[in-house]
C-alpha cells in the first residue's frame, strides 16, 4: 500500500459470510460527495465468496473485481445461483456530478424451471434454456435506469415500448427508494413477475 501522493491499493478478499442488509445502510450520496479523495485512490480489488457449506442463502459463489483509478471506477461480477449463472460487467465516472453506471449484464440458464424455482417462482416446463443479456445505464443518485438493449434467447429483442415498460418497473419497484435498496430479494422477484 502507498499513501503520498496517491493511495495505491491492492487486495483479495476471500469471505464466506456476507450480510446484504448491511449494504443498505450506506449512505452513497456522501461516499461520492468525496470527490477529493476518490481522485486520489487507485485500487484493484477482489472479493470472491463461498458460503460455508450449510449457510442457507441464495448464492452459491460470487466473484467481483472492481478497479478504481483517478475516479474511474470499472467491475466485474460474476456469481451462480443453483447451477444458474449471472454475470455483469461496467464503468462509472465516480467524480462526475451525477455518476452514471454503464452495465453489460446477463443470465445463462439450461433450466428455466429451476432459476425461477430460486425466487419462489413457478414454471412448468423442465430443461428450457433461458438466456438473457441487458445492456443500459444507471444513474446511482437520482435513481434512473435506461435500457439500451434487452434479448432473451435467440427470438426476442425488446422494442421500444418494451424497454420503457422494463425503466417503469425497474424504478418503481427496484428502485423506489435508493440503489442500494435493489439487492432485496423480496424486490427482485416482484420485478421478475412483474416483466416475465
Amino acid at each position: 500500500m502507498v499513501y503520498h501522493p496517491f493511495f495505491d491499493i491492492k487486495s483479495s478478499f476471500n469471505i464466506d459470510n456476507i450480510n446484504i442488509d448491511s449494504l443498505k445502510n450506506i449512505n452513497l450520496k456522501k461516499l461520492i460527495d468525496s470527490k477529493d479523495i476518490i481522485k486520489k485512490i487507485n485500487m484493484k480489488n477482489t472479493l470472491i465468496y463461498d458460503p460455508k457449506k450449510f449457510t442457507k442463502g441464495l448464492i452459491d459463489h460470487l466473484k467481483l473485481n472492481f478497479n478504481l483509478a483517478y475516479g474511474r471506477l470499472t467491475f466485474s461480477k460474476n456469481f451462480n445461483i443453483s447451477k444458474n449463472f449471472f454475470k455483469c460487467k461496467g464503468d462509472t465516472n465516480l467524480i462526475e456530478e451525477y455518476p452514471i453506471i454503464n452495465f453489460n449484464c446477463s443470465i445463462n440458464s439450461n433450466d428455466k424451471k429451476n432459476l425461477l424455482r430460486q425466487f419462489s417462482m413457478k414454471y412448468k416446463n423442465k430443461n428450457e434454456p433461458f438466456n438473457l443479456n441487458v445492456r443500459g445505464n444507471l444513474n446511482i443518485l437520482n435513481n434512473k435506469i435506461n435500457f439500451k438493449n434487452v434479448q432473451l434467447d435467440k427470438n426476442y429483442e425488446a422494442s421500444t415500448e418494451d424497454l420503457k415498460y422494463f425503466k417503469n418497473k425497474f424504478e418503481t419497484i427496484l428502485l423506489e427508494k435508493n440503489f442500494l435498496k435493489a439487492f432485496s430479494l423480496v424486490k427482485i422477484k416482484e420485478f421478475i413477475f412483474e416483466i416475465s
